[in-house]
């Protein structure tokens, strides 16, 4: 993306195409690391930047090639310049334009060329554009690849690298180095720079982590030099930051090139063998040679300064040397002889119908392993294999032998077609549910089909997708051509979505708002602030505001994962009372009303439709019978009042069954049906397989003991059934004689009940059930000398305290009333 800036002024200074390196130039950087107090100076036109007491600490030169005989080239197919150190390892490749002028990448040797690092910038990145002059801006984009090692056998870390380069000419004015002063522009350079780590299996790529980080750059351009004049980098301040001085030492008016003594230079070098064909090559020539040319006389050649090669066939051989400057060049010859123990590898092929290819050893000599590459990624030991290629396109198959002196290797060529297409992808997970899918099917494949796993589907090439939920998926590729169609999937696992806050308002009535929650990914918490004061944590909430005024809005959602916040502007205007209820049925014709007036409602007025009424926010009341009721609420505040009504069926009044225990005396019990909701049926049983369908009976039990005895209540809607377990003494000591040595105190209590006990015999244990109303047991324990019962949560009512003989023979019941 361009950046277009309004240009203040006059511009004095046009930087064009005519100051980008040319072939030929010999670029000269001279380097100062002495940067203490160093500050870049301000922006804007007619300023004075002085650099001139800086002190020279390096001299460099640099050459700029022809990039058609330097190494890998066929990488960077558009450039038309290469910047090269002396030293002949490290080459720059640049592609200059009417527009702008471009790094395309580098290489660097290490003296073998099969260690050589390879960077290639995609997409190419732009240095400047042309015409620049102040107020000029431009954004370059860029990501790269690099491979971080292999941690273990199909596990390895990469990073993707992703810069936003933003440039600005926003500076004009005079230069003072300790050449002199010159009419400069200056660009600020910002490089924001994302480097994501990933772990890579065979199951795909998996996120680690990744840093962002800002650096400032300046560079200051002049008519008379090749590139910047002087470049300061930002983040390097106080830690010998290096200054860069880039000119063309034959047209700068900066250098005396007279000083300036190129000499041609002089080829020699040694040879250090390094066993069965392997040599060194080390360049041992004089004068400064920039440019390295081998031929090793077997068809192979290099352009490093120094080699490692590997001859594969016996026989005799002329390496040569070719090195050149700017003053000229020279060539030197040595004759290296290699004695074969090594096999001689030789292989032919047949290719059959779809894909099919016989292969038929050669190899002469002795052999104790052969190793087949097929080109695909899939290999074989076996000597003369048949193998089966699943996807088009042009194959190197390789085979080497080995003995015990060393092995031997050869390669052809093969094309295969007409054969079904061989699905294929990858895949990486570049932000919170976000993946980038890589189609790698065979080249035969017409058209794609992507199932991501979650009902979505995709016919893009390489598409980008995002999952709105975490979870495991199964990703399915489908590669058709004319020929058929083959099915590869992979399962991937969604995490670490943070969520996106997003909400809607609708105003139901005045000042009462309806806040819709829009968040998305896997929002866990909400948290709601209404600007005036009161907050909610509901996922979607509605609101009563009970002033006008202006109030922002704000929702902050979280999961696992991290928060966002979001917020919006209201006004509230015409507050009135509004009156509304919600009724929720809690069971047998009890209802309960919520309140859903408006906030500033203060008082509440309710008619239920059957005579009853009750005063405040949200009633539970009772219907005995059934049939329509009409319920009105009155909201009002010190304004205004509003009156609203629904009509309320009560039906299917299932009966809720209850009974009291009136005596149980020895071995007899009278039993009275309290259930409510109208039943018109009892069953009643007693614990010792007896059973009455009585409403209220009396049982007579046969042996002292501990019985549930259980109620179930019966009418057209349902049953109920409710049960209590009661206590059967066949007495054998008279309450009198228990009731004498019991004292309870106060009766009526309160909140707490203190009883005494001084039992009629000590020869067995005794114990007290405390009982409500309707004889349920609430309380027991083994009952001692003195007993001190907290009584607090007890409703108020009346209550029975049962003395029990732990065999079950004497008991004595007595009421107890707490006020």
């Amino acid at each position: 993306m361009l950046l277009c800036l309004p240009i203040l002024g006059q511009a004095q200074l046009t930087i064009t195409q005519e100051n980008s390196p040319q072939i030929g130039d010999k670029l000269v950087y001279q380097i100062n690391t002495t940067t203490s107090g160093l500050s870049p100076g301000d922006s804007g036109q007619n300023q004075v930047w002085d650099f001139s007491s800086f002190m020279l600490q390096t001299i460099e030169t640099i050459d700029v090639l022809d990039p058609t005989n330097v190494q890998f080239q066929d990488s960077f197919p558009d450039a038309n310049l290469v910047l090269s150190a002396r030293n002949g390892l490290t080459f720059t490749f640049g592609l200059t334009t009417d527009s702008a002028f471009f790094s395309l990448g580098s290489f660097i040797g290490t003296g073998d060329t099969a260690t050589s690092l390879l960077t290639i910038l995609n997409p190419a990145r732009k240095e400047i554009q042309y015409p620049t002059s102040f107020g000029t801006s431009f954004e370059t984009k860029i990501s790269n690849v690099r491979s971080l090692g292999e941690i273990s056998p199909g596990t390895s870390f990469i990073s993707i690298e992703e810069e936003t380069i933003l440039s600005q000419a926003d500076g004009e004015g005079i230069l003072k180095l300790p050449q002199g002063d010159f009419e400069v522009i200056r660009i600020q350079i910002i490089n924001n720079k994302v480097d994501s780590s990933f772990l890579v299996t065979d199951a795909g790529r998996q996120f680690i982590n990744s840093t962002l980080t800002q650096t400032t750059s300046y560079e200051w351009h002049a008519a008379e030099a090749r590139g910047p004049l002087m470049t300061l980098d930002m983040s390097g301040l106080g830690t010998n930051t290096s200054i860069v001085s880039i000119l063309d030492l034959e047209e700068s008016r900066l250098g005396d090139t007279s000083e300036v003594v190129v000499v041609a230079p002089i080829a020699n070098f040694d040879t250090i063998a390094l066993g069965q064909g392997l040599y060194f090559f080390l360049d041992q020539s004089q004068n400064e040679p920039s440019v390295w040319n081998w031929d090793f006389g077997d068809g192979t050649t290099s352009f490093m300064q120094n080699v490692q090669h590997e001859y594969e066939q016996a026989g005799t051989y002329q390496a040569c040397l070719t090195i050149s400057n700017t003053a000229g060049s020279d060539s030197i010859c040595k004759t290296i002889t290699i004695e074969r123990l090594k096999p001689l590898v030789q292989f032919n092929y047949t290719q059959l119908e779809a894909g099919n290819v016989q292969f038929q050893n050669l190899t002469e000599g002795s052999v104790d392993a052969y190793f087949w590459d097929f080109g695909d990624g899939n290999n074989s030991s076996v000597t003369s294999p048949d193998y089966q290629y699943t996807s088009e396109g042009n194959f190197t198959v390789c085979l080497t032998a080995f003995n015990e002196f060393g092995s031997d290797s050869t390669c052809q060529n093969l094309t295969i077609d007409n054969i079904l297409p061989k699905a294929d992808f990858t895949f990486s997970n570049t932000g919170p549910g976000f993946f980038e899918f890589t189609n790698i099917s065979s080249n035969n494949t017409d058209s794609l089909s992507w199932d991501f796993g979650d009902g979505n589907t995709s016919q893009d090439i390489n598409p980008v997708y995002q999952y709105s939920e975490e979870g495991t998926f199964t990703v399915c590729l489908i590669a058709i051509n004319a020929l058929g169609s083959d099915t590869t999937c992979t399962t991937i696992n969604v995490n670490n979505i943070f969520p996106q806050a997003n909400f809607t308002l609708e105003e139901q009535s005045p000042g009462l708002y309806s806040f819709t929650d829009n968040s998305s990914n896997n929002t866990e918490n909400w948290f709601w602030d209404f600007g005036d004061g009161n907050n909610s944590m509901d996922q979607s909430p509605d609101h009563q505001y009970t002033r006008e005024g202006s109030y922002t809005t704000c929702l902050i959602v979280d999961n696992t994962f991290g928060s966002d916040t979001t917020c919006q502007n209201l006004t509230v205007s015409g507050l009135r009372t509004s009156a509304g209820f919600d009724i929720d049925q809690i069971g047998q014709g009890l209802f309960r009303f919520d309140n859903l007036s408006s906030t500033n409602s203060t008082q509440f007025s309710w008619d239920f439709g059957d005579g009853a009424q009750a005063q405040g926010r949200a009633p539970e009341h009772q219907y005995t019978q059934e049939g329509f009721y009409t319920v009105c609420l009155i909201a009002a505040n010190e304004f205004y009042s509003d009156t609203i009504c629904t009509s309320l069926e009560v039906t299917n009044l299932i009966p809720q069954a209850g009974f009291v225990v009136l005596d149980n005396i020895a071995d007899s019990i009278q039993l009275m049906d309290s259930s409510n909701n109208f039943p018109n049926a009892w069953l009643w049983t007693f614990g010792d397989s007896t059973t009455s369908d009585l409403q209220s009976p009396g049982h007579k039990y046969t042996e002292p003991g501990n019985y549930q005895v259980c109620l179930t209540a019966i009418n057209d809607f349902g049953q109920d059934t409710t049960c209590q377990r009661l206590d059967i003494i066949f007495t054998n000591t008279a309450s009198s004689l228990i009731a004498q040595g019991l004292t309870i105190m106060p009766n009526p209590f309160q909140n707490q009940l203190q009883i005494n006990w001084e039992p009629p015999t000590s020869a067995i244990n005794w114990q007290y059930n405390i009982k409500d109303a309707a004889g349920r047991i609430i309380q027991q324990g083994q009952l001692l000398p003195s007993n001190l019962l907290e009584t607090t949560r007890w409703q108020s009512g009346l209550y029975w305290l049962q003395i029990i003989s732990t065999d079950h023979r004497s008991q004595f019941t007595t009421p107890i009333i707490k006020q």
